[in-house]
């Protein structure tokens, strides 16, 4: 099997068990605890992002273009990573015992998600040399470890906490495995040995993208922070069901453009078959979002029921509005990647920086107006601010082309 057909079923597989693991979950927690849960999970989620200054889209193409030092490489990430894990961990504990109980489900969110971004410099290696199969293995086992752990437990005693903890024995065992991994069948065999020059350089280039990638994920992440802020834990239970739905479709939507973009974008070299690539892209890729979207109106009520019980009902009419994200969000995808192909990702930061104020003046003067059913049209409104900034942003790339030609 090839690295994209590996990637690709480990994908698939995943999307299956996260989606069972949340629905028993949303089963077997009250409606406000699953709130609760996915609130904690999210924040925890912006927090690892915002304490990563050394991102995989540094270290992977380091690794690539210089194998001989991949183990200095390797060793310096894993290092500087490790050090903000332990740096959090001891900040938060101070933070704990002065009193502040209620970080402690957050800070063992945060925890793990450090941990295992730690450990995953290993998976940045095998990504860099495209050998991919065993970590795609490890990492769809140790997920299924986390659903049998989870499972195993009496419904009386399953709580926000013990699913904390349950993430951060998964985070150690992903490294375990990892590191067997690389030990038993890598031919890395550099002395260990912490090497200054490289740790410049990849911190270095790391702060260069840092703000883009914290800015993209706040603009992912932020809106379900706000319901939380605006409504109850209830509502961001009903609210989670609906994104996680849209996270899914996106993700397979994701899949098809990362198949297509290489013929259509990637391996173009002339300025205007680039270009034209582009729209053809766009638009098989707005024709079947279309498609996802029918499905959805015809299924979620059936999906939503069977998946995470009848107590989430209220979810599908959330959907309902919030599927209208797909098309809009698919396409901004799109030209977010036509930008990094022609070597101008500071217009990609620059639309979601946009992106991202324009969402925080919408939802501070708007968001208590709103009923949770009616909150994703905030949403929708945030990706068609980043669709038409796009789109106005080609136009002058455009024009300065047909001036400078």
């Amino acid at each position: 099997m090839s690295n994209i057909t590996w990637l690709t079923t480990e994908r698939f597989l995943s999307i299956a068990l996260l989606l069972f693991l949340e629905g028993y979950l949303a089963k077997n927690l009250s409606v406000d605890e699953y709130g609760s849960y996915q609130y904690y999970l999210n924040i925890s989620l912006i927090v690892a992002v915002f304490l990563n200054a050394v991102p995989a889209e540094v270290v992977i193409p380091k690794i690539s273009k210089n194998i001989s030092l991949s183990w200095s490489i390797i060793f310096v990430v894993f290092a500087s990573r490790v050090a903000v894990l332990i740096t959090f961990i001891l900040i938060s504990l101070a933070l704990y015992y002065s009193g502040v109980k209620t970080l402690q489900t957050i800070i063992l969110f945060s925890t793990a998600l450090l941990l295992t971004e730690a450990v995953s410099v290993v998976v940045n290696y095998y990504q860099a040399i495209v050998q991919v199969k065993y970590v795609s293995i490890i990492r769809l086992f140790v997920l299924f470890v986390r659903v049998v752990v989870i499972m195993s437990l009496s419904i009386d005693s399953l709580n926000i906490e013990f699913i904390a903890w349950v993430r951060v024995f998964e985070s150690l065992l992903l490294g375990l495995f990892l590191f067997y991994l690389i030990k038993k069948f890598s031919n890395i065999d550099q002395r260990l040995k912490f090497r200054n020059v490289i740790f410049k350089i990849i911190i270095t280039n790391g702060l260069k993208i840092w703000p883009s990638i914290i800015i993209y994920y706040m603009l992912i992440r932020f809106d379900r922070v706000a319901v939380g802020y605006f409504f109850d834990m209830e509502s961001v239970a009903y609210y989670s069901v609906s994104q996680q739905i849209l996270d899914q479709v996106s993700v397979l939507l994701v899949i098809v453009a990362s198949s297509i973009f290489p013929f259509f974008i990637y391996s173009q070299k002339n300025y205007l078959i680039k270009r034209n690539g582009f729209f053809k892209s766009s638009a098989i890729l707005l024709v079947i979002s279309f498609l996802f979207m029918f499905l959805s109106f015809l299924l979620s009520t059936f999906f939503i029921t069977y998946v995470y019980g009848e107590r989430y009902l209220i979810s599908t009419s959330i959907l309902n509005v919030m599927i209208w994200v797909l098309p809009l969000s698919i396409i901004d995808y799109s030209f977010s990647q036509y930008f990094i192909s022609i070597n101008r990702p500071s217009l990609v930061f620059i639309k979601n920086l946009i992106g991202i104020f324009s969402g925080l003046v919408i939802y501070l003067n708007f968001g208590s107006m709103l009923s949770i059913q009616q909150f994703p049209i905030i949403l929708i409104g945030v990706n068609l601010i980043l669709l038409i900034t796009s789109a106005i942003i080609l136009v002058v790339e455009h024009e300065n082309y047909k001036i400078n030609n």
